[in-house]
């Protein structure tokens, strides 16, 4: 074991950093989001990865219903959420939201509409975009609310005994 003070873990984070994202941070085409929405998506892996993972498992997958545009009566979006686990403490997370349209009379009927992706690595306090099909409003816009769900989805699955935690 090494005992040196300040062992390497931060320079090796760096190194992997900047040698996993080089090719996106030397080219014109980086891909930024405002701080608030980068502190948002730390916040959606956080809630996540605290959702645990099952044993074994290299990508950590969650999915979601939950209403993205006010209409909660249909619940309409799909939220997945793809967590991997790169070497160095990187994590890969695939956000991806599908939008559905009702078919007919029948509300249990839905036909996929549309489906939008997030892609972006996160390591410490870096965050960096790999690929980005919401639009930067649409985007603004559905991180809160996608964080909420998955908060509110969290005490919908705790036992009662946890309930005293809120």
């Amino acid at each position: 074991m090494d005992k040196r003070k300040g062992s390497g873990t931060g320079i090796a984070l760096i190194f992997a950093l900047v040698f996993c994202l080089h090719p996106l941070l030397f080219s014109d085409q980086v891909l930024r989001l405002p701080k608030k929405q980068e502190t948002l998506l730390r916040r959606i892996h956080q809630e996540v990865a605290a959702m645990g993972q099952p044993p074994m498992d290299v990508v950590h997958v969650r999915d979601f219903f939950f209403e993205l545009d006010g209409f909660d009566s249909n619940k309409e979006e799909h939220i997945v959420i793809l967590d991997e686990a790169l070497p160095n403490g990187l994590h890969r997370m695939i956000l991806q939201v599908t939008f559905f349209e009702k078919v007919g009379r029948n509300i249990l009927v839905k036909h996929a509409l549309e489906t939008k992706s997030l892609v972006c690595l996160l390591g410490g306090e870096a965050v960096v975009l790999e690929n980005l099909s919401f639009s930067r409003e649409e985007i603004g816009r559905f991180l809160p609310v996608i964080l909420d769900g998955i908060r509110a989805e969290k005490r919908a699955l705790r036992s009662p005994s946890e309930a005293y935690l809120d």
